[in-house]
């Protein structure tokens, strides 16, 4: 089973806060091999076993991954980075290490750690792969699913999953790999060791997330909600600082064309954004997730097992997913 190294750090106010270093691995300096073992450790329900030699990963339900890729991808290129997406080995979940502190630099070009996934390491986790009937098995197999095999694979996810009391509200999570347990750890922490933190989610947060087995908007790759792993804080309301498009990079996308989105945005009005470079653009938007949630929020997510959407370049704010291989 995965280690997590707890940090004993001194809770302190708002205000009083300095950059906490997280504690992730480095994991752009491991090898192939190395990053199969952190998968292995991380996911040890999905693993069957792993060949050095061949650099291949055997899953319980009979898929393998390679290693390392065949295929050299160049994150610079859009084309080539969605490629890489829909075709993912072992070292490219593990391709870009996680920032070690809430004020990591902006991102460079497509670097969003934790969003390159595998469905099939997922699948052999969050669900009871010795326990499937064999037509289900073969479903699990495939390389894409069908709306029919969703459905078919939803009615055994759900037996998967369990409510999780989180800052008053039930989040359906998955039971499996310490996902759910590590929630409520979440959500202790936050009550017993950052209480204004907790009283800002609920005063300014909707919930949102949780278990939902669908795609990716726009694709034909599965979400972490399908598996039961991420939860999502929605804004109850606009404010001087934040608007409802400032959370997701696709929304705030959706608003560079005039008239699209007249309210004043957060460090400028729309027309100020038409008017800036795509550079300049892409650092008035990553600036914007310091306004989204309280360093402290983060910081204890992360100690659980939690990377953030705040922490992409494709940014995703209300986004929080548990990935244990990142720490």
């Amino acid at each position: 089973m995965r280690t997590l190294i707890s940090i004993q750090l001194v809770i302190l106010g708002l205000s009083q806060l300095s950059y906490a270093k997280y504690n992730v691995k480095n994991l752009v300096e491991y090898n192939p091999v190395q990053k199969c073992e952190v998968v292995a450790e991380a996911y040890p329900e999905a693993v069957s076993s792993f060949d050095q030699a061949g650099n291949l990963v055997f899953l319980k339900n009979g898929r393998v991954l390679y290693c390392e890729n065949p295929s050299s991808y160049n994150l610079n290129n859009k084309s080539e980075y969605l490629a890489q997406l829909n075709d993912v080995s072992v070292s490219d979940i593990l391709s870009q290490s996680y920032p070690d502190s809430y004020s990591a630099p902006v991102f460079k070009y497509n670097e969003s750690p934790g969003r390159i996934r595998s469905d099939q390491v997922f699948l052999n986790t969050y669900l009871d792969i010795e326990k499937l009937p064999e037509s289900v098995l073969g479903i699990t197999a495939k390389d894409s699913f069908s709306s029919s095999d969703l459905n078919t694979l939803n009615r055994y996810l759900r037996e998967e999953i369990i409510e999780v009391d989180f800052l008053g509200f039930k989040i359906p999570f998955n039971k499996r790999n310490s996902a759910a347990e590590s929630l409520r750890r979440v959500n202790d922490r936050l009550l017993n060791e950052a209480p204004e933190s907790a009283t800002w989610i609920k005063n300014n947060r909707n919930m949102a997330g949780g278990f939902n087995l669908r795609y990716i908007s726009g694709t034909n790759r599965l979400s972490a909600h399908s598996w039961g792993i991420a939860i999502d804080f929605t804004l109850k309301r606009a404010s001087e600082n934040l608007n409802f498009n400032d959370s997701y990079w696709k929304w705030v996308s959706r608003c560079i064309a005039p008239l699209r989105c007249p309210e004043p945005r957060t460090r400028g009005s729309v027309e100020a954004r038409n008017q800036a470079s795509e550079k300049e653009l892409e650092v008035l938007i990553v600036e914007d997730r310091f306004d989204h949630f309280p360093e402290e929020v983060v910081r204890v997510f992360a100690e659980e097992g939690f990377i953030w959407g705040g922490h992409w370049h494709h940014f995703d704010t209300m986004h929080f997913e548990y990935r244990p291989e990142f720490f």
